[in-house]
């Protein structure tokens, strides 16, 4: 019954650990813990088995999911912030192929940038979309 309360207390620390990191490393160790309160609830189980399976189970959660799991959770927060930007016009600081990322000057702030066309240094652009911290631009039509 010992076994029980460390595995429960482990997770418990694991996952206040999480709230305040949000590393999401905590939270798979949280995981493997409760395999190994399960494990231990089960009966019959050694407590070699228990931690062995509990960090197996935390490292392939945290070698497998983790990556996707950020992903998934930062994908509209690098949109909002960005969003406001498309529409926005800007003029180019440095050239922009399909080989290269070029530069621009936007709101004070220096970003990346990539286009289906090649473009010119002190040519204007307007950005229509945002792939991560890349802005996507177009030349602006008669200018």
């Amino acid at each position: 019954m010992d076994l029980i309360i460390i595995w429960a207390v482990i997770i418990a620390i694991s996952l206040i650990i999480e709230f305040f990191t949000f590393e999401l490393i905590s939270v798979w160790i949280a995981v493997g813990s409760l395999v190994g309160l399960i494990l231990c609830a089960v009966g019959g189980v050694s407590l070699e088995v228990q931690i062995i399976s509990a960090l197996v189970v935390a490292l392939a959660c945290i070698l497998g999911i983790r990556k996707f799991a950020l992903k998934w959770l930062n994908k509209n927060s690098e949109a909002k912030n960005a969003e406001p930007l498309i529409g926005k016009k800007a003029r180019i600081i440095e050239v922009c192929n399909d080989k290269k990322l070029g530069t621009i000057k936007l709101n004070g702030v220096i970003w990346s940038i990539f286009s289906d066309t090649e473009m010119s240094a002190n040519e204007d652009v307007e950005v229509i979309s945002i792939n991560g911290n890349k802005l996507k631009v177009k030349k602006i039509k008669g200018e």
